[in-house]
């Protein structure tokens, strides 16, 4: 996956993890995180779900 690039995907399934750091710096008043996610299993696709970690500045999907 390309760094800060559109026109690349990440694929991942049901199990993964996926980790998105977003930097050292201290998050002051708020951040947007914006992605788009194609689900290829329709059925599941109700079971992901993301968690905000503020210890690690980082975003990770489950």
């Amino acid at each position: 996956m390309g760094k800060g690039k559109f026109g690349h995907a990440l694929e991942f399934k049901k199990g993964n993890i996926v980790t998105i750091p977003l930097g050292k710096r201290a998050m002051r008043n708020k951040a947007s995180v914006i992605m788009w996610l194609q689900f290829t299993d329709l059925g599941g696709q109700q079971n992901y779900f993301s968690v905000w970690d503020q210890n690690s500045n980082r975003l990770v999907l489950l």
